[in-house]
């Protein structure tokens, strides 16, 4: 998913992505919290069956005789704990199951490995064993509300992050591929060159492709439409961008076919040749950013 925000003016444009990155590092952040999940609500089930919960059922206990005491504790552990925590403690493991299920499927998506965490055994725990407190029933009332909380908003970002994941097929159409153009020929390569215009030696920071005015010109990704106009050199010139750091130029164009903001697809047609800006003849002069940094396009299009 790729979110882009456009000056008024339209001379500056930002995007951001949702990349694979971000699924894993979602993914990790919530092996931790369910891991804590888990410790917490086995820790505090062991202190309330083996324990007292309230001042209320220790008086009961201690007016019972040891005998039934015995029976109680072996058959009637359940009525022990409080209704609301034990309902609490459902809605919990129910939780637990549906993130652990958007866990691997977001895991899936983006291809990390999950085999590592071992989610279906027991989680490694140790230490030296030191004489604790029982949680009072406000304390275990707050922590339990709080790992309450914690489990909701880590759904609702994975929610929100399985809604929006893109699959492998999706990435690859966002990364450019092709040439610009369907006929015509190479013109000028990426890298230095004597300049056209002064007969000096230059560095040429994109690939031209001469064809004839009027002939089309296709995007090379899919993406968003992030500037379109005049630029100083450039003429008529469209700029896409396509996500996950990547954007491209397309310059010197005869006619602009599509507009600021316009979601396009790889080979749709952008604009018509032409030779506007410093231009020698019909040609599009194409340029592929990423991160910022213009790069040689021969990495990614076949000339």
């Amino acid at each position: 998913m790729q979110v882009l925000i456009i000056s008024p003016n339209k001379s500056a444009h930002k995007h951001w992505t949702l990349t694979s990155f971000h699924l894993i590092m979602a993914s990790i952040l919530f092996l931790i919290v369910f891991a804590c999940a888990v410790f917490y609500v086995s820790q505090h089930t062991l202190l309330n069956t083996s324990s007292t919960v309230t001042p209320h059922y220790a008086k009961l206990h201690s007016e019972s005789s040891s005998t039934l005491a015995e029976d109680k504790s072996s058959n009637n552990i359940d009525q022990n704990i409080p209704e609301i925590y034990a309902k609490r403690l459902g809605i919990l493991q129910a939780e637990a199951i549906r993130l652990k299920a958007i866990t691997k499927q977001l895991a899936n998506l983006t291809g990390f490995d999950l085999s590592q965490y071992v989610f279906d055994s027991d989680l490694g725990q140790g230490g030296i064993e030191q004489d604790g407190v029982a949680l009072t029933d406000t304390e275990f009332n707050f922590n339990l509300t709080y790992l309450s909380d914690t489990f909701e908003q880590q759904l609702q970002q994975l929610e929100v992050m399985q809604i929006y994941a893109v699959t492998d097929d999706a990435i690859a159409s966002t990364i450019p591929s092709r040439r610009p153009i369907n006929t015509g020929w190479l013109s000028s390569h990426y890298g230095k060159r004597v300049d056209p215009f002064n007969g000096k030696m230059a560095f040429h920071h994109g690939i031209d492709f001469a064809g004839q005015e009027g002939d089309a010109i296709y995007a090379v990704a899919d993406g968003l439409v992030s500037w379109t106009g005049n630029k100083s050199g450039y003429g008529k010139t469209i700029e896409i961008d396509h996500g996950n750091g990547y954007v491209t130029r397309y310059a010197h164009s005869k006619e602009l076919l599509v507009k600021l903001g316009d979601r396009v697809s790889k080979d749709q047609e952008i604009a018509l040749m032409g030779s506007t800006g410093r231009s020698t003849g019909p040609h599009v002069h194409f340029e592929l950013l990423v991160a910022g940094h213009k790069v040689n396009p021969n990495k990614f299009i076949k000339n």
